[in-house]
This record gives C-alpha cells, structure tokens and sequence, in this order.
C-alpha cells in the first residue's frame, strides 16, 4: 500500500540475535552523539509555542563494519532482490534534549534523497509520529545546500497526514515529502539502506528497480 509516506516492504524482520547486535552497535554511537548546530534551525522555531524544546538531530552517512556485513548477508539471504546488490547502511539518530518535555524535530524535506530504505529501532517514546505536511508555495524558513535539506517553521505549514512508524519493520520513505516528527520524550534511532540521490518514491518499484540503482 503506498501511503503519503511510508510504504512497507517485505524484507522480513530481522532476527532477535541481529536485532540486538544491531541494536547494541546503535547504542554505542550515542556515546559519541554529535547533533548538527542549533543556530541552523533557530529560525524554524521561532513563535513555535507548542514546545519547549527541539530535538537533536544527527545522520551517519556511511556505518561498515561486522555487525553490518551481518545485515547485508540477512538481507540478500531472505529478500532475493538484494541478492547482487552492494548495500551500505547510514544511521539517523534523534534526542530530546531535556527528557522533561516533549520536542519536535522541525518540518523538512531532503531535495537530494526524495526516497529512504529504513528501519526504526528506538522510536523515542509512546506517541511519537511522523507528520507530513502541506507547503503550498511556503518558502523554507532555512535552506541548507551543503546537507540538501529545506526547513520550515512548524506554524507556517498545515498537517496532512500523521503515523506512528512500526519498530523493527522495513520501510520506503518519502525523505522528499516536506514531513517531521513530534512527541519525542527520549532518543529515536533509524537505519537507512543507502540508495543512490534523486531516486523517485512513488515511481520506485524495488523489486525489479533495486539491483539497477545499486548497481
């Protein structure tokens, strides 16, 4: 089914031994947790009155070593369209800065990599959702070229849709939906299947498509 945001996909779950050697890896990397500045989204969050705090944001672009070649021969041993594909695997890390309250991590979109291969392992809390939104012409509040990221101010944009992504399920994401997530109280972690940049959501089928574009 291809929702707004999210499509998931039929890579099986991943087994409780890896899932936690995984797991235990990501934990490692809060260690040396590195969030982008703060003054870059200063402006996002201006007359934001519904929330006292914005969430920490940092992306591991490139993550290889055993735990990972691990999942790369999970993946290609139980999804047959992997089979051939060279996978590398980044990693998306969120916190909440306070624990106090819950914080939002600003409404953007990714104007080079449109579309994600993801798996949510710490969701950062009991109701926390990824919204979309309707920009209708907005300009961004923060442009940021070198990331390939736009930023809006939550206010100025209009809620389309809103969901609760499923832990440990593999998903399609729609990165270049303008999209953000709210009602983290704690830490969220996702890990990406790097795919190549300007790769099309909607128009992707991964079945037949996913050996041509790692290729």
């Amino acid at each position: 089914e291809w929702r707004i945001m999210i499509r998931y996909i039929d890579i099986p779950q991943l087994e409780q031994a890896l899932y936690n050697q995984l797991f235990s890896e990501i934990l490692n990397y809060w260690d040396t947790f590195t969030p982008l500045p703060t003054f870059m989204f200063e402006k996002c969050y201006e007359h934001d009155k519904e929330i006292t705090h914005f969430v920490e944001r940092q992306s591991i672009d490139s993550i290889s070593n055993h735990n990972s070649k691990i999942l790369d021969e999970f993946i290609k041993d139980t999804t047959p369209y992997f089979k051939d594909c060279p996978l590398t695997f980044g990693l998306v890390l969120m916190k909440n800065p306070s624990f106090e309250s819950f914080a939002r991590f600003t409404p953007h979109s990714d104007f080079k990599r449109e579309l994600g291969i993801n798996i949510l392992f710490e969701s950062g809390g009991s109701n926390v959702v990824t919204e979309t939104y309707l920009v209708n012409g907005t300009e961004p509040s923060v442009y940021l070229k070198k990331y390939g990221v736009s930023y809006w101010n939550h206010n100025d944009l209009k809620i389309e849709s809103s969901e609760v992504l499923l832990s440990n399920k593999w998903h399609l994401f729609n990165a270049g939906k303008a999209h953000g997530v709210a009602n983290i109280e704690t830490k969220r972690s996702t890990l990406v299947i790097n795919i190549p940049e300007n790769t099309k959501y909607f128009s992707f089928d991964y079945q037949n498509q996913i050996k041509n574009i790692c290729a």
